[in-house]
This record gives C-alpha cells, sequence and structure tokens, in this order.
C-alpha cells in the first residue's frame, strides 16, 4: 500500500541526491574513477595494516601513510624496498615512524614498479642501505590499478 510506495519514492529521492550531489554523504570521490596507480599495503606480523605506498602509474612521486606507528629501533632507519619478480630488492625510500610523506622517485612509478609484486620494510643501520641486512618487519602486495 501507501508505505511501500512512500518507502519507494524515498529511495529514489536518495539516490537522486546523492548522484547529483555526492557531497552531502561524502561521497563526492565515487565520481571520479581512481587514476592508474600503483598501490601497497604493508602489515606487520600479526597481519595489522601499518603502511599504504601510493604512486600514479605515470607518476614522479609517491605517498607514503603510516597507519599505525612503527617502532624504529634507536640508530635504526625503517628502510622502503619494492621486491621485482626476479632480481634483488630494490631500495625505496626510508619512511617515517608516524604521518604521511611524499618521496620523489628516482624514474617514472611505470619503470619502478612495473615488474614488482611485493613491497617490503626492514630495519637498517645504514641509512642508504643499497640492500636488506635485516628481516623484513612490514610487507604486502604491491597492486597494478586499471
Amino acid at each position: 500500500g501507501r508505505p511501500a510506495i512512500a518507502l519507494g519514492l524515498g529511495a529514489v529521492l536518495a539516490v537522486g541526491l546523492v548522484t547529483t550531489n555526492p557531497q552531502v554523504l561524502g561521497m563526492h570521490h565515487m565520481n571520479a574513477a581512481l587514476p592508474a596507480s600503483y598501490i601497497g599495503i604493508l602489515s606487520d606480523a600479526q597481519g595489522a595494516a601499518t603502511l599504504t605506498v601510493g604512486s600514479h602509474r605515470h607518476g614522479e612521486t609517491m605517498k607514503l601513510k603510516v597507519l599505525q606507528p612503527i617502532a624504529i629501533p634507536h640508530g635504526k632507519v625503517a628502510r622502503l624496498w619494492a621486491l621485482p619478480t626476479d632480481g634483488a630488492p630494490v631500495p625505496l625510500a626510508n619512511v617515517p615512524a608516524s604521518g604521511d610523506i611524499l618521496v620523489r622517485l628516482n624514474d617514472h612509478a611505470e619503470v619502478i614498479f612495473r615488474q614488482v609484486s611485493r613491497l617490503a620494510v626492514s630495519f637498517e643501520s645504514d641509512h642508504a642501505a643499497r640492500a636488506p641486512s635485516m628481516p623484513f618487519v612490514l610487507s604486502g602486495p604491491c597492486v597494478k590499478f586499471w
């Protein structure tokens, strides 16, 4: 009866409102497709997401966002590595204990991440280490979104 018609009309109006004014519900980001990007989500040994890494496919920067504080041992740095499907780990950047940073890449993201399936973080004594010397404390997939 009437309640069903009123409910249906309300649903149609709500969908129309969100479609034409998505910012009303904070959904404006859903209008635009995510640009072609490489995204990594690194977790600790307990499986808790700790760090996100993102770069536009043809970008020259990558954003690191620490989701929960990283307890970096005194005298060490948290070093981020790209783990290509073939070959040795490639150093990308040093990760802050908290917050987020924008890092300039040495090349376009497509060149750096094209063959990378995983990302990882190790604690290193050398802030410019060219190879990991410690076990990885964070790791996760690096995926292509396009």
